[in-house]
């Protein structure tokens, strides 16, 4: 299979937030993880004290209703929504609740060690003004992070829909 080199970038991009716990947010300010960082050695997942490390888990999809609530222009050829406020106030509503504490609590008692935490670009940016950030969805980002670090859990960031 051969990737482009924007799928090589995004898939470095996502590797690197697997594997040493970066976060970011939203300020170019990056902190520590809570838990030890993965590294591959040979044909295993090694954790921080070198020991071998299955990853046991499952899939969670965040709400990205803007992308679904976006209507495109073929004239202009650009996406745009209606009432974007409203959209965007409705998945930080919802966002909220996707995963709190108790939720990770659960997914460690069912015994998995990682999650697959699916995101849109469309989270993280305006249809109607691209180039402008949403600073509360990359604080929503690193919140699920930590409190999946608290409990022992991996992320794995996965950019599903990446831009363009």
């Amino acid at each position: 299979m051969k990737l482009s080199l924007s799928q090589l970038i995004s898939t470095f991009i996502l590797a690197l937030f697997c594997v040493t716990g970066i976060q970011f947010d939203g300020s170019l300010a990056w902190s520590a993880p809570t838990i030890s960082p993965l590294k591959i050695k040979g044909r295993f997942i090694r954790d921080g004290s070198g020991r071998s490390i299955l990853l046991k888990g499952l899939n969670i999809e965040t709400h990205n209703w803007a992308y679904q609530s976006a209507s495109y222009n073929t004239g202009s050829k650009t996406w745009s929504i209606a009432n974007e406020a409203a959209v965007i106030s409705e998945m930080q509503q919802m966002n909220a609740w996707l995963l709190i504490a108790e939720d990770m609590q659960r997914i460690k008692e069912w015994g998995a060690n990682v999650i697959r935490l699916q995101v849109s670009h469309y989270f993280f940016e305006s249809i109607n003004s691209p180039g402008t950030y949403y600073d509360w969805a990359f604080s929503q980002l690193n919140k699920w992070i930590d409190l999946a670090a608290e409990n022992g859990i991996y992320v794995i960031v996965d950019l599903h829909v990446p831009y363009g």
